[in-house]
């Protein structure tokens, strides 16, 4: 039993035999292009949780909105205190 391609070489149709070669390599590199791809977001995917769970460590480590507010309120005191030695 012949394959295709055989068939196709043997009646002299090498032209299909280029277009079929021809696409298969083009397969191949695209699907190198999408294992590349898949990497990297998996990649970013995986910075992405690292970001998160940061950013959930530092709301629940950091300052509360009460210690946020006195700082500001100090800031505000401080810089009309020295508003006058500002040039």
């Amino acid at each position: 039993m012949n394959t295709l391609v055989e068939f196709e070489c043997m009646e002299g149709k090498t032209w299909n035999l280029r277009k079929m070669s021809e696409l298969v390599v083009k397969q191949v590199q695209l699907k190198h292009e999408l294992e590349e791809m898949t990497t990297l977001v998996s990649k970013r995917d995986a910075k992405i949780d690292l970001l998160k769970a940061q950013s959930a460590k530092a709301q629940t480590e950091g300052p509360g909105s009460a210690e946020v507010s006195e700082l500001r309120k100090k800031n505000e005191t401080l810089l009309a205190q020295n508003a006058d030695q500002i040039p």
